[in-house]
């Protein structure tokens, strides 16, 4: 049996990132995709990609696109 802590880290040592990491990744792939294609709000986006809140959501996107959801949206739909 393999515990979670040793397979979180063979995870690490085989992709550079962590479960988390990779998750938020994902997560936010999806998110921007719905930003664009959609009009719906940030708070559904944030829920339907997994996240507990949009407020979390916002933090973690604008740690990782270096702009927040609502601007990237803007961005987007307009090019």
């Amino acid at each position: 049996k393999i515990s979670v802590y040793y397979l979180a880290h063979l995870f690490k040592s085989n992709t550079g990132i962590t479960v988390t990491e990779f998750k938020n990744e994902y997560r936010l792939t999806k998110a921007k995709r719905l930003l664009v294609s959609t009009n719906r709000s940030i708070a559904d986006i944030a829920s339907e990609v997994g996240f507990c809140n949009s407020s979390y959501f916002a933090e973690v996107f604008a740690k990782n696109e270096s702009i927040p959801p609502s601007e990237y949206r803007k961005y987007h739909k307009n090019n």
